[in-house]
């Protein structure tokens, strides 16, 4: 602690990198106005200095710590619809061009002009380009402000001429922070130009997965910021702000991942330092696993909600194999040809009782005395007679094979659909949801254990801090009275530390991508299954066609030619007989035409529809996604985890820090909250990696 005017003021109330991050990614893009207040992770600043330069596009605040009274130059990132998109073009110049941009000596010359108002003044910061001229004014005046601290987040490269990559990337007073899903980042990086970025880099386990549009998905993961500092995912609010992914040392409010656990002076085991251990605990460290323990355990509720409607998501599928069918125009046309009314295989089934007729009619003539007698030609009657009493073994074989397609489709509902949802390496019947579930069970272990030892470790430190407050009242008192070394310390007692250890979990190893992958196996045999049996059917379906149209075709050949035998026959004679030249045979051959028709329409359906079963296999392969674990759902899970994984990361470090501070301590007590503190670090390890298994998604 150090003293400011008569107040002493904490290591942790002095400017850090959580708060230049949060300045940077956040409130250098609001319209702040001067003398504005602001409050972040416990301090208050006052904005006391802003520059706007429309013609280099420059824009810039200084901010003051009003408990430290130190001095910060926050950059503010690129602004696309601001002064004209300057900013933009000054982003395309960082790559295209050798020659630096105005934007960048207009940046120095801020910086150098509030340093000689404020010498106090150590730090700069910024987000985006922001983030690329405080690193450019910190590598500039390297020798001229020894103990300029650059802190950004997301920045954008230097430009070449700025930054050669032969002088020399290393820069302990340059740390960039970025973040997963930054697209700037991701951008630099795979095209080689990371080594125009100087300083450290430390990634952060932070993204933004949900909740919000593409567009501004893009915008926030590299901010890193949303407005209110938080999103509702599935009805729970999460908090989202890129600084709290950042694990500062409780004692000195320095960044773990920049400075590391174990590079720093270790701390004195006193009163007051226990106490800052307990006054953590219970305000930034409990909050933390709280909000992990609620993100997990809705991740949790959501993965058992799937599990317990495997025959919703079931019946929903089939149900949607039909539809899928019926919206994909040829085979919805098939469809209707087989089943639907008015079909050519249901008018030539309603024809049978007139063709049965007409060829009774015709037998008569063939056999009736009279005809017998008028001509001798009955061969062609004949022959139009056999047609006809063959043309229904024909129809009989077309429903046959349309029978069979059916049963075929009804066992694709009832028996492949269920298979898409079996797990690939697995016993389980609902492959994804059941393996997440099995491992979800694992992590409520562990998360419950964690939660418990973390409560334990704060109130054994009440107890470590009781004592250390006696003891230094003892001490006073014994100074007072000149006695030595007769402190009591029968009291010294805390309560027996928990020893579970969280247990591992060989489930998830495929991780996220476990849905990705079951889908393409299982979708991959489940079209091979269909088509290979669809196709035989179909190709049988168009040849009988094929000879149906054939032998109607012939039909209608043939009641030409009895035509013509029959205008040789008196119509006395065929009136006898009941049969009147202008009757039968031309209604028969009209209703041949139009059958001819239907026939040739209905073989192309069925030839189309056979050569577009990749149209139905691309279609429902949607549907299936979605039924093996809910679109949106999934992505939920994915965004509960990240944000649970973001704090518990943290954690894992500041435990890790607060064992190495203890360590080495020879007071009973300190050693036994050093190895509570050490097994924590351990299990929350552990946990980390089966949660991390539920983000990733190769």
């Amino acid at each position: 602690m150090q003293a400011n005017k008569g107040r002493i003021i904490k290591k942790t109330e002095y400017i850090n990198d959580e708060d230049l991050v949060r300045l940077a990614g956040k409130y250098s893009y609001k319209n702040l106005k001067l003398f504005d207040r602001l409050i972040l992770n416990r301090k208050q600043f006052e904005v006391i200095n802003i520059r706007s330069n429309k013609k280099t596009g420059l824009n810039a605040i200084t901010v003051l710590n009003l408990k430290s009274k130190e001095y910060a130059v926050i950059y503010q990132g690129t602004q696309a619809q601001k002064d004209g998109g300057i900013d933009l073009f000054a982003d395309a110049s960082l790559v295209t061009t050798h020659t630096s941009h105005p934007q960048f000596e207009d940046a120095y010359q801020y910086l150098v002009e509030m340093k000689k108002k404020f010498p106090n003044l150590n730090y700069v910061a910024g987000n985006s380009l922001g983030g690329d001229l405080s690193n450019y004014v910190a590598k500039r005046t390297r020798n001229e402000y020894p103990k300029l601290k650059s802190v950004t987040l997301n920045p954008a490269m230097l430009p070449e001429d700025v930054l050669n990559p032969s002088q020399g990337m290393k820069d302990d007073r340059i740390t960039n922070y970025l973040t997963n899903r930054d697209p700037l980042t991701k951008a630099q990086m795979s095209n080689g130009f990371g080594n125009r970025i100087p300083g450290k880099n430390i990634y952060l386990d932070f993204q933004i997965t949900s909740g919000l549009g593409i567009g501004e998905m893009l915008s926030k993961n590299h901010t890193g910021y949303v407005e209110k500092d938080y999103l509702v995912v599935d009805g729970v609010k999460i908090e989202t702000a890129a600084d709290l992914a950042i694990a500062t040392n409780i004692w000195t409010g320095e960044s773990l991942q920049a400075t590391g656990v174990d590079r720093k002076e270790k701390i004195i085991i006193n009163h007051e330092n226990i106490q800052i251990l307990v006054d953590a605990l219970e305000d930034r460290v409990l909050t933390a696993i709280h909000n992990a323990d609620q993100y997990l355990s809705h991740s949790i509720k959501t993965v058992q909600e799937q599990g317990s409607r495997l025959d919703d998501r079931q019946e929903t599928l089939k149900l949607q194999f039909d539809e899928v069918i019926n919206s994909i125009p040829l085979l919805s046309i098939f469809m209707k040809w087989i089943n639907g009314e008015n079909t050519t295989l249901d008018v030539m089934k309603k024809l049978n009782p007139v063709w049965m007729m007409i060829s009774q009619r015709v037998n008569e003539i063939l056999h009736h005395p009279l005809v017998q007698a008028v001509i001798s030609e009955t061969t062609k009657i004949i022959s139009m007679f056999s047609i006809i009493q063959a043309i229904p073994g024909y129809i009989v074989i077309i429903e046959n094979i349309i029978y069979q397609i059916n049963k075929f489709l009804d066992r694709v509902v009832n028996d492949e659909i269920p298979k898409l949802f079996r797990g690939i390496d697995n016993h389980y019947f609902d492959g994804v949801v059941d393996e997440l579930i099995a491992h979800y069970k694992i992590i409520k272990s562990n998360k419950n254990i964690i939660v418990k030892q973390v409560g334990n470790f704060q109130s054994a430190t009440k107890s470590v801090s009781a004592v250390f407050g006696k003891l230094d009242r003892q001490l006073a008192d014994n100074i007072a009275q000149g006695k030595v070394n007769t402190i009591d310390t029968g009291d010294a007692v805390i309560a027996p530390a928990d020893h579970h250890k969280c247990i591992t979990s060989d489930l998830l190893i495929d991780k996220m991508g476990i849905k990705k992958r079951q889908l393409a196996l299982n979708y991959k045999n489940f079209a091979q299954n269909v088509a290979v049996s669809i196709s035989p059917l179909l190709e049988a379906l168009v040849n009988a066609i094929d000879q149906l149209h054939s032998k109607l075709t012939e039909l209608l050949s043939s009641t030409l030619n009895v035509a013509m035998v029959m205008v040789l026959i008196p119509e006395s004679i065929l009136i006898k007989i009941g049969i009147h030249k202008s009757g039968g045979l031309k209604n028969m051959q009209s209703e041949i035409k139009d059958l001819l028709d239907q026939l040739s329409e209905f073989k192309n359906v069925a030839r189309k529809a056979n050569n577009n079963m990749d149209s139905l296999f691309l279609e429902f392969e949607s549907y299936v996604d979605t039924a093996l674990f809910h679109g949106t759902k999934y992505e939920n899970v994915i965004s509960l985890n990240y944000s649970a994984l973001t704090l518990l990361n943290k954690m894992s470090l500041q435990f890790e820090n607060i064992s190495y501070q203890l360590m080495g301590n020879k007071a009973d007590i300190i050693e036994r909250l050093q190895k509570q503190a050490a097994k924590i670090k351990n299990n929350i390890d552990i946990l980390n990696e089966q949660v991390e298994r539920g983000t990733v998604t190769p």
